[in-house]
């Protein structure tokens, strides 16, 4: 059985500890494997002389023997762990220490789930600690790779798999597409098929498929007689509500008045 004890689980605020905004912390070497998951940005910490940012939606990894110092104030989820096992060490040494990530829900549940069996005081709860560290352990090694499979890739691939992305949004907006779908589609995983697309187009690609949407919505209440509701439909909006406030976010009139007004301001 893989040996893990985790020995911390929790919510990590500084202010708790330090007062003074702008403080820096102690240096301090790291004696177990720490995990923290920033939701927003903050000041910076120092990792081995290297300056790193607290940014929303990252994940740092401190590995037994960095340097370590922060600057105050910032708040965090974070697991402290033990791990024996020799093989899940070397994954996780190879990993980069600082991974960007584009499911913030995903690693939210993971840590949650990891404090709520947190201390590990039953079999039961111990069973289910491990279970779930190695669900973080092995996402974190697979984003991780990601972020190397992104500098590996060729401009040329790049840009025939953001094309190919792109085809499939355009052809497919009517259906419910999650990010998933659309990295399935090109082969690639959702965190570094985010990454690519993000860092290429300047927008994320749901952003991306929301413009092609209201693009198709502004011609149907144009060219069309359909209803509102039957548009929102066809266009990939899963209620006629989300359809008006997302329309009105977008266009600066709702679906009715853009229908009412429609070709004062757009031309099919």
């Amino acid at each position: 059985m893989i040996s893990v004890n985790i020995n911390g689980a929790g919510v990590y605020r500084s202010e708790a500890f330090y007062k003074e905004k702008n403080e820096l912390s102690p240096l301090r070497t790291v004696d177990t494997y720490e995990f923290e998951f920033f939701k927003e940005d903050y000041e910076y910490g120092i990792l081995n002389n290297k300056k790193i940012g607290y940014k929303k939606n990252t994940v740092l990894i401190s590995k037994p023997g960095d340097m370590r110092q922060s600057k105050m104030h910032f708040s965090c989820y974070f697991v402290h762990v033990d791990i024996l096992d020799e093989t899940v060490c070397d994954l996780i040494n190879s990993t980069p220490s600082l991974i960007s990530i584009a499911d913030e829900e995903k690693y939210l549940h993971i840590f949650q789930n990891i404090i709520s069996a947190f201390p590990s005081d039953t079999d039961t709860k111990r069973i289910a600690s491990i279970g779930w560290m190695m669900i973080l352990i092995s996402e974190l090694v697979k984003d991780g790779n990601d972020i190397n499979q992104v500098i590996q890739q060729t401009p040329e691939m790049q840009r025939n798999a953001i094309l190919s992305a792109k085809t499939y949004m355009n052809f497919n907006y009517s259906l419910d597409i999650k990010l998933q779908n659309i990295a399935d589609n090109i082969h690639m995983s959702p965190n570094y098929f985010h990454k690519l697309f993000s860092s290429t187009c300047g927008i994320s690609p749901l952003q991306y498929l929301t413009n092609v949407r209201i693009e198709k919505a502004k011609k149907e209440l144009m060219c069309s007689e359909s209803t509102i509701t039957q548009i929102a439909e066809n266009c990939g909006f899963n209620s006629y509500s989300y359809f008006c406030t997302v329309f009105k976010k977008y266009c600066g009139l709702t679906p009715t008045e853009f229908r009412r007004k429609g070709s004062k301001y757009y031309k099919v």
